[in-house]
């Protein structure tokens, strides 16, 4: 099977889950679990201490990762405040205004 993109696993999940608001933490939970063989050459790098440490480094991908996931699909909306940043997947476009 052919390795999707971390945008385009966060799409997915995000997706599968409407109307549903996610932090980061849960959204880099989820999908390390779902695709763990993804990221298990990752998660041998020495520079993570822990288990914690390899999912914040995953959680700081997502936020770094934002724009080019909203571009992707113009249902996925975040809020930025209050923290922490949430996501989610709107079945109705209508009801909030997006940046382009």
């Amino acid at each position: 099977m052919q390795k999707i993109s971390q945008s385009q696993k966060i799409i997915k999940f995000l997706k599968d889950n409407p109307d549903k608001k996610f932090s980061a933490r849960q959204i880099a939970e989820q999908i390390v679990g779902k695709y763990p063989e993804d990221y298990a050459e990752k998660k041998l790098n020495p520079r993570f201490e822990n288990e914690k440490s390899f999912i914040s480094q995953v959680i700081a991908e997502i936020g770094s990762q934002k724009e080019q996931i909203i571009k992707n699909d113009n249902h996925i909306f975040w809020q930025d405040k209050p923290r922490p940043r949430i996501y989610w997947y709107s079945t109705e476009n209508t009801q909030y205004t997006k940046k382009n």
